[in-house]
């Protein structure tokens, strides 16, 4: 990537703010199973000014909205929550690349942001999605996410985007209604893809949006094991319609 600048974060990512994400997510997802931050916590830190002032991110203007395309994670070693963090950013086109070291912990992010106009929108919706290409898949049960569980993590994430909140912005947008966050559904996919592959760890997830998940709806998740080494998690929302498509490499088992 290009244009690359560096910032440090002396207060690293609160462990405040992780420990209520993980409080949410394991509420999502497993209320009765030990949890622990998703690897998607870092992504909390693009809500402070200094890494949105770094990256330069785009801010959409009246008929436009800002989509998130893909979203990958490769985590050398976790981020201790509240470590002195050295962030490395760079962008090149649409996409946004973020480092994040801290003593001990690395994780590299690489965000894909489009502006698209808000009539883009309204015309692309994906055929329902084949269930039957997920023969052998392991399914979550169905993670609802309502109005307040949303608003919970927009609170945490400092997303100001109203199309997560306002039904007049989201309609502005092309959207029959408010929408949840695709970071938080993200954040959804990557503990149960652990449960679903038991003995196994993680090293990179790699995660393209589908399409948008009205709030108050529900979604589910199946994981697949794609031959050595590699996963495959679907997020489908209640019209059988992928939300998301999440690669995953695994070690282990």
């Amino acid at each position: 990537m290009t244009g690359a600048a560096t910032l440090h974060l002396p207060d690293g990512l609160p462990a405040a703010q992780a420990d209520a994400l993980a409080a949410l997510t394991a509420e999502i997802c497993a209320p009765d199973a030990p949890h622990a931050a998703p690897w998607t916590a870092p992504a909390l830190l693009l809500s402070d000014p200094a890494v949105r002032h770094l990256l330069a991110l785009p801010e959409a203007a009246a008929g436009e909205v800002l989509v998130h395309d893909y979203q990958s994670f490769d985590i050398a070693a976790p981020l201790p929550a509240g470590s002195r963090i050295f962030a490395k950013a760079a962008r090149n086109g649409s996409e946004y690349g973020l480092v994040l070291r801290a003593d001990p912990g690395e994780v590299r992010m690489t965000s894909a942001l489009r502006l698209l106009p808000a009539a883009d929108i309204a015309a692309a919706r994906p055929a329902p999605f084949r269930t039957d290409a997920l023969r052998g898949a392991v399914w979550s049960p169905p993670l609802a996410i309502d109005r307040r569980r949303t608003d919970r993590y927009l609170a945490l994430s400092g997303d100001a985007n109203p199309i997560h909140r306002s039904a007049g912005a989201a309609a502005a947008s092309g959207l029959p209604a408010p929408v949840v966050p695709g970071l938080l559904l993200l954040a959804l996919i990557q503990p149960f893809a652990e449960r679903a592959l038991p003995g196994r760890s993680l090293s990179r997830l790699t995660c393209r949006f589908m399409s948008p998940l009205a709030v108050g709806g529900s979604a589910r998740v199946a994981v697949m094991p794609r031959g050595p080494g590699r996963a495959r998690a679907v997020c489908l929302g209640p019209d059988a319609r992928a939300l998301a498509i999440a690669d995953l490499h695994v070690a282990g088992g």
